[in-house]
């Protein structure tokens, strides 16, 4: 009898997922109250649905956020919210996000005694062995990594029910919310966070990794200012050989993706160029470079390069720091800057020229005026003293 019930479930289960594929209309609520056994499925099902409907009237809502909407599949070993995974070796505050993949909190590590931030993956058992094992091997090279401006990796986790990272915890605000807030930046500041971001990411690239998800949700400004590149889900190997096959698979934020990432061809350091000159581009005008209906509309504009002039909506914006920006937006890899060393580069010297506190001195260089020079102007004034002495004695002498 057992089994037999077993079978009309999954039978049940089979002809609701047969619907939703077909794109048939579901009363999901009746649905749920006629086959309670099935509840989780159909759940599941039903917020798949809402998100599709979602996602169609409002196509450039950010796919993350979507997913972030999934509730976990029956039996998942997913945190329901709620209650808080245990991690051996921490203390778990509070949750602080959550992403279509991972959750984060706020923890406490015992042994060192700081705060930090836990990044733990949802669902674990149903990953892939390939990519569990490209999760865990990236993991540990992004964790090598050590620059101001990217997030530290403090330990992986790698438990029986438990994967994730122990991370540097930023009290800060993401950028997105910066710009929320307050609006669009003066360009100085623009130009800085881009020099900042060019050097994290080439620490990222000479580690041999593509970060494809530059965005202003994924970059943090501390409390001091410090700008800190985070979140490195959707990193890439540059090596072929240790990748998962992606092909056909679009990968990224729609509204910040590369023209390469639409077109499903390989990315390399100068799809980052392309995404950061985004970042910088909405940070500039508070807009994003492309807008939208659907996700062929997104992808006309970004192969045409049709995007509006920064002074469209920041008249006097520099001119010339709009050239660099629109030179990383090149719709061509090879009309971009090859690297994010040259881009930064070209911020570095657009600051200086517009900030000459900012240029960098020659070695020996000293902000204090040179022996030799400050020899002159000593002899200088004697002469001076000397020459006024001369022609008082003489208008004595003549009296």
């Amino acid at each position: 009898m057992t089994d037999s019930n077993s079978e009309n479930k999954e039978q049940a289960a089979d002809n609701y997922y047969d619907s939703f594929i077909d794109a048939q209309n579901v009363d999901w609520e009746e649905a749920i109250v006629n086959d309670p056994r099935s509840r989780d499925d159909l759940n599941f099902l039903s917020t798949i649905n809402k998100i599709k409907t979602a996602y169609k009237e409002n196509p450039v809502q950010e796919l993350e956020d979507l997913k972030a909407q999934l509730p976990p599949l029956s039996g998942s070993s997913g945190d329901l919210g709620g209650s808080f995974p245990s991690v051996k070796g921490y203390e778990i505050e509070e949750e602080i996000g959550r992403g279509g993949f991972a959750t984060i909190y706020r923890a406490r590590d015992i042994k060192a005694g700081r705060k930090v931030a836990l990044k733990i993956l949802r669902n674990r058992h149903e990953l892939t062995p390939a990519a569990l094992a490209r999760f865990l091997r990236e993991a540990h090279a992004l964790a090598a990594l050590r620059h101001d401006n990217i997030v530290h990796i403090y330990h992986v986790i790698d438990e029986d029910e438990v994967l994730g990272l122990s991370m540097e915890f930023i009290d800060g605000d993401n950028l997105n919310d910066y710009l929320t807030d307050n609006g669009p930046m003066e360009a100085r500041g623009v130009a800085q966070i881009g020099a900042d971001l060019c050097r994290a990411l080439t620490e990222v690239h000479k580690a041999g990794y593509i970060h494809r998800d530059i965005k202003t949700e994924n970059v943090m400004r501390d409390r001091s200012g410090r700008i800190v590149l985070m979140d490195f889900g959707l990193t890439r190997s540059t090596n072929p050989d240790s990748r998962v096959t992606e092909t056909g698979v679009l990968v990224g934020t729609p509204l910040t993706m590369a023209p390469e990432q639409y077109e499903f061809k390989d990315v390399d350091a100068r799809t980052d160029v392309y995404a950061l000159g985004c970042l910088l581009y909405r940070l500039s005008t508070g807009n994003h470079v492309v807008e939208g209906k659907s996700m062929e509309e997104l992808r006309r504009k970004v192969l045409s390069g049709d995007i509006p002039p920064i002074s469209d909506t920041q008249p006097g914006y520099p001119v010339s720091l709009t050239k660099i920006i629109s030179k990383a937006m090149s719709v061509k890899p090879a009309k971009r800057y090859p690297s994010t060393r040259e881009f930064e580069k070209a911020l570095t010297s657009w600051i200086q020229a517009h900030d000459p506190s900012q240029a960098p001195k020659a070695d020996g260089e000293s902000s204090e005026a040179s022996p030799s020079l400050s020899i002159v102007f000593i002899l200088g004034g004697i002469l001076i003293v000397l020459v006024a002495i001369l022609i008082f004695l003489i208008y004595l002498a003549t009296r």
